[in-house]
Parts: structure tokens; sequence; C-alpha cells
């Protein structure tokens, strides 16, 4: 039968009169006395006095207080006859039905235990990738951080070795400078010209 054969199947008794129909009708004839017993009581409490000033009226009060409750607890024992073989019929559909959901509702619960235990399994496996993509990232970065330092140390050392190198060519530089300047020559041709002249003249005085 599909889902929608069980949704549109009036179930076992559908053709039989509504109960609260059949209720309504029996039960105001099966209580024909007790209804006509409460509407004299009404229609006696009505003319009571509205304050007690003696005995007897009190004593009358008192009276027809246990006529009131006599005849609540009539009404109070009816209903609970009336009532029980509904409550008995309550008890046995319950119970029909109960045994008919309680294997589908044990599956049930089985399912929600698998599911919650994949879940669980599927959260953990989730949290264990990203611990791992977190472990593989961090030692990148630190490699990363490494050879920077690295090459830090080497760009460092690049570039004393240039300074050293510039360092050298200026110095080369004013040194070849100083070496051909036109001054420099001229001085140093005095120089030598006054030492060989004065050579010559201590020659001659020997």
């Amino acid at each position: 039968m599909t889902d929608a054969a069980f949704e549109n199947n009036p179930g076992i008794g559908h053709n039989r009169p509504d109960t609260i129909a059949v209720l309504t009708g029996e039960l105001p004839e099966a209580n024909i006395d007790l209804m006509h017993r409460a509407a004299e009581l009404v229609e006696s409490c009505t003319r009571m006095p509205s304050k007690i000033d003696d005995d007897a009226t009190s004593s009358a009060m008192v009276d027809q207080r246990t006529l009131l409750s006599s005849a609540l607890k009539e009404i109070e024992a009816r209903r609970k006859r009336a009532k029980q073989p509904y409550l008995d019929g309550g008890k046995a559909v319950q119970g029909f039905f109960t045994s008919i959901a309680e294997p589908l509702v044990e599956f049930v619960k089985q399912i929600d235990v698998l599911q919650t235990l994949y879940l669980r399994f599927k959260a953990d496996m989730e949290r264990k990738r990203r611990e791992e993509d977190a472990r593989v990232a961090n030692e990148a970065a630190e490699k990363l951080a490494a050879q920077v330092n690295s090459e830090g140390d080497l760009n460092a050392a690049v570039a004393a070795e240039k300074q050293a190198e510039t360092a050298q060519q200026a110095a080369t530089t004013v040194a070849r400078t100083h070496i051909s300047s036109p001054r420099s020559r001229l001085c140093g041709s005095g120089r030598h010209e006054h030492n060989w002249r004065a050579h010559k003249w201590v020659n001659m005085q020997k």
C-alpha cells in the first residue's frame, strides 16, 4: 500500500456512527434521573436565603449542602462509569498501534545511532584534515622563514663584498688620479732636477 493509500485509508470502524453523536444521544437518556435531580437541587438553591440569621437557617443550609454533595458524588460516579469503556478502548487502540509502531521505532533509533556515529567520524576526519593542513602550512612557513633568513645573510655578505669592491675601486681611482696629475708630475720633476743639480755641484767641488 502506498503512502497516499495509508493517508486516505479511513481505518477499521470508519462506517460506524459518529461516537460524539452517539454519546450526546445516549448519555442524556441513560442519566435522565440524574439530570432531573440536579435541576431540582438548582431550583431549591435559588430559594436559599442570602444570609444566615438563626440556627434553623444554618441547619437547613447544612442539609442542603449534604444533598448537593451527594448529587455531586453520584455525578462523578456515573461520569467514571460512562468514560471507562472509552478509556479501556483508548488503551486497546494505543496498544494495537504501538505494537505495530514499536519495531519501526527501534529501526529509527538504530539509524539515528548509526548516523550519529558517522557524523562524529566525519567531523573527526575533518578535524584531522584541518590539523594536517595546518601542520603542513606551518612547516612550509618555517622553511620559508629559514630560507628568508639564510638569503638575508647571503645578501648581507654580497652587499659587504660589493662595498669592499667599491671602496677598493674608489681607492684605486684616487691613486691613479693622484699619480696622473700634472701638478704631481711637475712637482716630481722639479725635485729630481734639484737633486741632480745638487749632486753635480758636489762632484765639481771635489
